[in-house]
């Protein structure tokens, strides 16, 4: 343990220091073998010092999954090895990083001792030096290249095993990070789709440094290792108009044109697409209508494509780890594949959108501005909307168990033993929240369209006819 408590207030700030995270670093012992996973369980010792009081000393040994630390002592046992001990120091005041005004006093300077005694390791190790992360989205990180795996925002990360070229993703994320949305999740990701992922985002820190070859062989790459993945295949025609090549492939625009013409709109990285034969070829004779973007919708909030392929969806809480989002959102839905292809999203972090505000009025957002533009120009209009009703069947659960019934189709949705007379087919659902109030449904050749409710959060669900 620490035997530095009768210090003086310079002796607790460690020579030789660097600079690490929002403070001061100093390992005092190496230590050995791997360092912890957001999956790992970890054993450590903290031992903390004021500096204007050195007398004042708290002590502690912990053992504690990764995801349960907070973002200091969590950022340096990230990177420590098994045994490690480092010196760390930094400046607060009241235990809290205070430098509005307001605050009366100084920031109070204090100095820390963190030593990872253990690790339980609940994470295969990776090749290429690629770790599954989860704080506070999934995603898989290789050196200083971090890249978004799709999933909802992770309450635990269970385990990371390596199945052959596989990897499993098992943990609990929790859906509109609300009280009583956590889940159980498994993600199943070939190493393949990672290196792409990965590549992908590499690729694009050269393309915004002007580095057009690098980038189009990074992109390049992506593409060969998961032809799958959309994004990639833009950036690699962004990389390739820039250098002036010839014929370039924009055929992957039409797996996703809502998605990917608002990125095309909303960030100036794509600018020389845009009046590409591809973009402009997607235009639709009659504009289009704005009605799905609007916070205050009561009803399904969609509008379909003049293809009537693709349906676009309202949702006000989402949770997206690329975009790091909590809310605001279009849904983009191929009826086609019965699946989200993308989403959307309505607010600019913060720069002028807030739940206040809504959507509507948050007319200087750039993400809006092109998803307004994009609903307009592909000429997205209302869906046409079928007979429905929505009823709850045990008003004592409040709304855990709905009966949707579209009485032209014979059709109905809802709880095991729900089915009501007059229904030809039955389809069982499982709102993703309890106590989630169904508000509106749409009927398609394909799926089921619904949207619920959670207070004040919204969202849709899809169920295959």
């Amino acid at each position: 343990m620490c035997a530095t408590a009768a210090a003086s207030p310079n002796e607790l700030r460690p020579r030789g220091a660097r600079a690490f995270g929002d403070g001061l670093m100093k390992i005092e012992r190496a230590g050995k073998g791997r360092p912890p996973g957001d999956a790992d369980e970890v054993t450590y010792r903290y031992d903390k010092f004021k500096d204007l009081d050195p007398s004042q000393e708290t002590r502690e040994e912990k053992t504690r999954r990764m995801l349960d630390e907070n973002d200091r002592v969590r950022d340096n046992l990230l990177v420590m090895k098994p045994g490690e001990v480092r010196w760390l120091w930094f400046e607060e005041q009241d235990d809290s990083l205070c430098d509005h005004f307001g605050c009366t006093q100084e920031p109070d300077n204090y100095a820390a001792k963190l030593e990872l005694v253990s690790v339980t390791r609940h994470a295969d190790a990776l090749p290429d030096d690629m770790h599954i992360t989860a704080w506070p989205f999934l995603g898989v990180r290789r050196g200083k290249i971090w890249a978004a795996l799709p999933a909802e925002k992770v309450k635990r990360l269970d385990s990371v095993h390596l199945v052959g070229d596989v990897v499993v993703i098992d943990g609990h994320e929790e859906r509109l990070v609300m009280s009583g949305s956590t889940f159980r999740a498994t993600h199943s990701v070939s190493l393949s789709s990672l290196r792409a992922r990965l590549d992908d985002e590499e690729g694009l820190v050269a393309l915004r440094a002007r580095k057009w070859t690098k980038a189009r062989e990074l992109f390049a790459r992506a593409v060969k290792l998961d032809p799958s993945l959309n994004l990639p295949q833009l950036h690699l025609a962004v990389a390739k108009t820039q250098l002036r090549e010839v014929p370039v492939d924009m055929s992957v625009m039409q797996r996703d044109p809502a998605g990917l013409y608002w990125r095309v709109m909303a960030d100036d990285t794509f600018a020389v697409l845009r009046k590409s034969p591809a973009i402009l070829g997607l235009v639709a004779r009659t504009p289009g209508t704005t009605d799905a973007i609007d916070y205050r919708c009561t009803s399904s909030c969609m509008e379909i494509d003049p293809t009537g392929r693709f349906v676009v969806a309202y949702a006000s809480s989402v949770s997206d780890a690329e975009f790091r989002l909590s809310f605001g959102a279009l849904r983009v839905i191929d009826l086609k594949s019965r699946s989200i292809v993308s989403t959307i999203p309505l607010d600019d972090g913060g720069d002028g959108a807030t739940e206040n505000d809504g959507t509507r009025r948050c007319v200087k957002c750039k993400r809006l501005v092109a998803a307004q533009k994009t609903l307009i120009d592909l000429g997205f209009t209302p869906v046409k909307s079928v007979p429905v009703s929505i009823t709850l069947l045990d008003a004592s659960t409040y709304s855990d168990r709905p009966l949707i019934t579209f009485p032209d189709a014979k059709l109905q949705l809802g709880r095991a033993g729900d089915k009501q007379p007059g229904a030809a087919k039955f389809i069982e659902i499982t709102p993703p929240i309890r106590f989630a109030k169904v508000q509106a449904a749409e009927l398609f050749d394909s799926l089921v369209i619904y949207r619920w409710t959670y207070g004040s959060s919204t969202d849709v669900t899809l169920v295959p006819r």
